[in-house]
């Protein structure tokens, strides 16, 4: 098994008011550019992939209501698209990082693809979605929606791969991401968030528990005979103390996954200041 821990996207925000704030203001700023609008609050950033498709790289949205705009951006860029992020920056008074989206990538696991949870309380159960293929298997995991302050994904980074007709090392046979999206953070915060997430990781093993009626309730919430919301609370107090003792609950990828987080965060931490002495932005 190999983990991979990367930095994927990026929003830059800032007020664009330099060449003043409506459209056609700023379509003629960015003439000659290779940005291209989409519409009068969307500009998009694209790109040729190897299939000969246009892939969209970054994105330039006006916040409504106000004067700034955010620059949502892919941290795998080559060097014409810095060039063309620059572009966009540049018409920015105060640029800030206000966005980071970062996963580990868990590759060639031992475990069944796809079988681990996240067990986060705290959250309404109407804020979890889960996606599933033509086999009943899961293939996305959603806590949170992309415009709240915090999203955690956990997805089949193969089955993306696939459907986007990318090539994939013939050596993986299977690839997982667990990826976290912040908004408004600091650079320290997003760390202790991505290791709480990471806390809560698990894969469930509900013959280890010896309380017969705890086995049958937990099974019953994990394939959605019963709700949360309809237990009752001293109920609800025993189950989660279960899950967060990891009894009936393997926590062993977690574990390894928060070490290696530990002992390669500073790589995150390289790129984000790479990143930013390139857009000239103050960390």
């Amino acid at each position: 098994m190999e983990l991979k821990l990367n930095l994927d996207r990026i929003t830059i925000s800032g007020d664009i008011i330099g060449v003043g704030t409506s459209f056609k203001e700023l379509s003629n700023a960015l003439r000659g550019t290779k940005w291209r609008a989409e519409n009068d609050k969307t500009f998009r950033l694209a790109r040729v992939d190897e299939n000969g498709e246009y892939v969209n790289v970054a994105g330039l949205f006006k916040n409504n209501h106000q004067t700034s705009w955010r620059l949502d951006t892919s941290y795998h860029v080559n060097d014409d698209e810095i060039q063309s992020l620059l572009d966009i920056v540049k018409l920015m008074t105060n640029p800030h990082f206000t966005r980071i989206d970062v996963c580990i990538d868990i590759i060639n696991s031992k475990y069944p693809n796809m079988a681990h949870r996240i067990y986060k309380f705290g959250v309404s159960e109407r804020k979890f979605s889960e996606y599933f293929g033509k086999n009943k298997e899961l293939q996305t995991l959603y806590i949170g929606s992309s415009s709240s302050q915090q999203q955690v994904r956990y997805y089949d980074k193969l089955v993306e791969r696939r459907y986007r007709r990318i090539p994939v090392d013939p050596k993986i046979k299977q690839w997982e991401r667990l990826e976290l999206q912040l908004r408004g953070t600091s650079t320290e915060e997003w760390k202790q968030r991505y290791k709480e997430v990471l806390k809560c990781f698990k894969i469930s093993n509900l013959k280890a528990i010896k309380n017969v009626w705890h086995r049958s309730m937990l099974y019953s919430l994990e394939n959605n005979v019963t709700k949360w919301s309809e237990i009752s609370k001293s109920v609800r107090a025993e189950l989660r103390k279960e899950i967060k003792d990891s009894n009936g609950y393997d926590d062993t990828l977690s574990k390894k996954m928060i070490s290696y987080f530990d002992e390669n965060i500073h790589l995150i931490d390289n790129e984000l200041r790479k990143f930013s002495d390139l857009m000239k932005i103050k960390m």
